[in-house]
């Protein structure tokens, strides 16, 4: 897994991109990272 993975999931942390799906009542809510790297893609749920 590429560092750039780890990289996304702290920017999805650190800009609170959930907050608004949480405002509006939201409790379930998939966090995922999408790299891609050429012709490779790499997809994680936290």
């Amino acid at each position: 897994m590429p560092q750039a993975v780890k990289a996304a999931f702290k920017q999805i942390e650190e800009k609170q991109y959930d907050l608004i799906l949480k405002s509006r009542g939201i409790k379930k809510i998939k966090k995922l990272a999408i790299v891609f790297q050429g012709k490779k893609v790499w997809v994680k749920e936290a």
